[in-house]
């Protein structure tokens, strides 16, 4: 009986590692980037690039969540706010023509 627990509580521990790693989940996750300067004038804010993009700022954010879209993060900012994120203008643009 003990080895059966034994054997349960392995298993348990080892799906809980496997989730939390993302392991077999197929995706990898880059490290974020971070705006060293996000009030520099190279910077796009979640408004302005819902804008070009000619979407709502929720569906910039659902991008972002989904790693879709080329971001930086804004140091000590509250995340998941759209003020937490910067975009470079220059990969943006990229983004939209590739």
């Amino acid at each position: 009986m003990d080895l059966v627990v034994a054997g349960i509580a392995v298993a348990a521990f080892v799906a809980c590692i496997v989730v939390f790693t993302g392991a077999f989940s197929g995706t990898r996750r880059e490290p974020m980037r971070v705006a060293a300067d996000p009030d520099d004038e190279r910077w796009m804010t979640v408004p302005e690039v819902a804008s070009v993009l000619e979407i709502g700022e929720d569906e910039v954010m659902d991008l972002v969540d989904r790693r879709a879209i080329p971001f930086f993060v804004v140091p000590g900012a509250r995340r998941p706010s759209p003020e937490a994120f910067r975009f470079r203008r220059d990969e943006i643009e990229d983004w939209t023509i590739g």
